[in-house]
């Protein structure tokens, strides 16, 4: 029994953790509710009209927009679980939002640069 204590004893604590990681339930609920179409719109729409500047500037009023997390994927959740799966939801939103614009927005400036150089 004396040789069981020390090793029961380091399992514990793994064995009381839960399985479910609620981070990673957050990433996946974002992937599947947010598409960022609309995102990827207005990054074309700023890099075809204001060029590099646009996007620059578009991308940093996108970084201080708020993101909406469900409330249902959270709401039967202990505190520290609904921390992790808003922080997961939103890291997840927030990158998809900056990828979406940003390739929009390269579309556009690509855009907007070659009808520059044609025209010229």
């Amino acid at each position: 029994m004396k040789r069981l204590l020390p090793l029961l004893l380091l399992l514990a604590p793994l064995l009381a953790q839960n399985s479910t990681d609620y981070y990673f339930e957050g990433q996946a609920a974002a992937n599947e509710d947010y598409t960022g179409d609309g995102v990827l719109l207005a990054g074309l729409t700023a890099g075809l009209f204001t060029g590099f500047i646009g996007w620059g500037i578009g991308y940093v009023m996108l970084s201080y927009t708020a993101i909406e997390v469900p409330y249902l994927g959270y709401r039967d959740l202990n505190e520290q679980g609904r921390l992790d799966y808003r922080e997961g939801y939103r890291f997840t939103v927030l990158k998809k939002r900056s990828e979406k614009f940003n390739l929009g927005a390269a579309y556009g400036s690509a855009v907007l640069l070659v009808v520059y150089l044609v025209t010229r």
